[in-house]
């Protein structure tokens, strides 16, 4: 009977204990936002796990809430009972979007372990987010920030910083990024050449004169219109799938060479691309002189931006020039098989390689391998290809390869 007693004892303090961690709120760590006495502040938060107590505290007033580890169906609002509102506990995600005059600033550094910032359409004047090397998501558009340091935030893979007055955007330090929105700045350069991973891209309405997007071949998605651009290669970006470019400075050469640097999406759902807004637009007379042609016979549509699913009529007759590829022959080094191939190029050599080019009869890259003795070209359209092989010793072997 005693050992009954004893082990329920330790049954029920073990209970006790697992509640009171759950219940406990961490004082140490807490995101503070200066608000407007008696406003109501929209709010929306979530912990790594659920059941994860906060804190909210504002002049005298305290409310306690438990968390889940996702966001909430609606965000919540608190009032305000004093110049500060102070968020204490565990949380990974804090939500303080649409509370326009109501926020005028935000710390967030005594949250270390904080991933995902929602900040946008504020009065913030400036955001430190140094000390939070966690993050992978910020949204901090619609403010008064002028300056944005992130060079800290290396994890990050998403970044929302539109409708700012930035007139610089370092992102050299972050390599993961997948999802760049920072239309509507001052931007005069935008250096991209570091994020090869970026899928999205969204830079329309700076001040950009030039953009290279030569090494983001992951790109699916480009708006980069209502900038100073006179050129714009697409060559290597094999996996677009909409462009916007209307409002830009653009030749009718400009813009047909840009429908020949467009990827093949023979076979695959169809490419969008923009050049003009709508009929009234400036640079109307210059699209309608391109040829729509090229880029239909690679299943890309030429739409207006501002007017739904119509196409551009276009009356110009240029045709796209292949584009010459260099051959440098290194002998009987490599041999290249199966030739014709369905899936997977192999090559024979005792050689190490530095990398694997496939390009179309355009001069288009639309395949690339590194350190590798093979490149998948299942997803390409049938026909003949350039293979180009480049050893670590510089030299370079390239042949040509029917794909059925």
């Amino acid at each position: 009977m005693n050992k009954l007693t004893t082990l329920l004892g330790v049954v029920a303090f073990g209970l006790v204990s697992i509640f009171s961690s759950h219940a406990q709120v961490n004082m140490n760590k807490f995101v503070k936002l200066t608000v407007k006495p008696q406003a109501e502040i929209q709010l929306d938060f979530y912990a790594s796990q659920k059941g994860e107590q906060i804190k909210i505290v504002s002049g005298e007033n305290e409310v306690s809430v438990e968390l889940s580890d996702t966001w909430s169906t609606s965000p919540k609002k608190y009032v305000a009972h004093g110049e500060t509102m102070t968020i204490y506990g565990n949380l990974v995600a804090i939500s303080c979007n649409k509370n326009k005059e109501n926020i005028s600033a935000i710390d967030v550094q005594n949250n270390k372990d904080l991933e995902r910032l929602y900040c946008q359409d504020n009065a913030l004047t400036a955001l430190d987010v140094s000390q939070n090397k966690e993050l992978i998501a910020l949204h901090c558009g619609g403010n008064k920030i002028s300056e944005l340091d992130i060079k800290q935030n290396k994890k990050l893979t998403a970044l929302a910083c539109a409708d700012l007055s930035l007139t610089s955007l370092d992102l050299s330090e972050n390599r993961d990024l997948e999802f760049l929105i920072c239309y509507k700045n001052k931007l005069k350069t935008l250096d991209v050449s570091n994020n090869t991973k970026l899928a999205l891209l969204d830079c329309q309405t700076n001040e950009l004169k030039i953009l290279d997007i030569s090494n983001n071949l992951e790109l699916t998605q480009l708006t980069c219109s209502k900038n100073q651009l006179t050129s714009l290669d697409l060559s290597r970006n094999s996996k677009l799938e909409q462009v916007s470019c209307y409002d830009n400075q653009f030749s009718t050469q400009t813009i047909d060479d840009i429908y020949c640097s467009l990827n093949d999406r023979t076979g695959k759902r169809a490419g969008k691309i923009f050049p003009v807004f709508k009929k009234e637009s400036a640079n109307h007379e210059v699209v309608l002189k391109t040829n729509r042609k090229n880029a239909k016979s690679k299943n890309w549509q030429v739409l207006y931006r501002g007017l739904l699913n119509t196409e551009v009529e276009t009356t110009g007759e240029y045709e796209c020039k292949p584009v010459a590829i260099e051959k440098i022959r290194v002998g009987n080094e490599s041999l290249i098989y199966p030739n014709p191939v369905s899936d997977v190029i192999s090559i024979n050599t005792d050689s190490p390689i530095r990398e694997v080019k496939v390009y179309n009869m355009q001069g288009q890259e639309v395949a690339r391998e590194y350190s590798s003795n093979g490149v998948n070209v299942a997803h390409l359209p049938t026909g003949t290809y350039s293979i180009e092989i480049t050893f670590s010793n510089g030299e370079v072997y390239t042949s040509k390869v029917v794909k059925r």
